[in-house]
């Protein structure tokens, strides 16, 4: 994950197990941001710059964990079974992710801050991406009214039914869904 001044977030393997490292232009050498974070399942970059979202197991199953870019306060944000794929809204309020990690998954949201997660997908929908302008949450799912047929499109913010769907092509095998800059288009793979 890219922050807004230029640095670059990633997992490695660097020390011992999965962790989160961050990479400065102006450093000589990349820094360790997690300790024992062990398997990670996606990570978000607040748009202030200020907070990292990652999902780990660290706690025996994956949940949401927030971490200042510095490295302090780690916080763990949700309690459930199978929270992954975190992203940020535009204004940094809420933290989309999918729960059911192994189940296929629905779509919630929560607080940045913490609070009681919500629901806003009632079928199957993974790896949520948010509009770059907050009204649109994309996703992937099996499309349930014809063959299985993997389809992705856009929800409102607020949840609800698919508002525009789309096909991936049956060779596909990464199915993964992001807004292209500007928000006026879905990339995928």
């Amino acid at each position: 994950a890219w922050t807004n001044d230029g640095r670059v977030v990633y997992v490695s393997q660097a020390s011992d197990g999965s962790n989160v490292w961050v990479w400065e232009p102006a450093a000589t050498s990349p820094r360790q941001l997690t300790l024992d974070a062990r398997n990670i399942h996606g990570l978000a970059v607040s748009p202030d710059g200020r907070y990292l979202v990652f999902s780990s197991d660290r706690a025996g199953t994956f949940n949401l964990w927030r971490v200042e870019m510095s490295g302090a306060g780690l916080t763990k944000l949700t309690n459930s079974d199978g929270e992954v794929s975190p992203r940020f809204s535009p204004d940094g309020r809420w933290e989309v992710f999918q729960s059911g990690y192994q189940r296929g998954g629905t779509i919630w949201r929560i607080s940045s801050e913490g609070g009681e997660p919500v629901r806003l997908t009632e079928n199957r929908a993974q790896k949520p991406d948010v509009s770059p302008d907050g009204k649109l949450i994309a996703y992937y799912t099996l499309d349930s009214e014809s063959a299985p047929i993997w389809i992705f499109g856009a929800m409102p913010f607020d949840g609800g039914r698919l508002v525009k769907t789309f096909t991936f092509a049956p060779t596909g095998v990464e199915r993964l869904v992001r807004w292209v800059p500007g928000g006026w288009g879905l990339a995928y793979v």
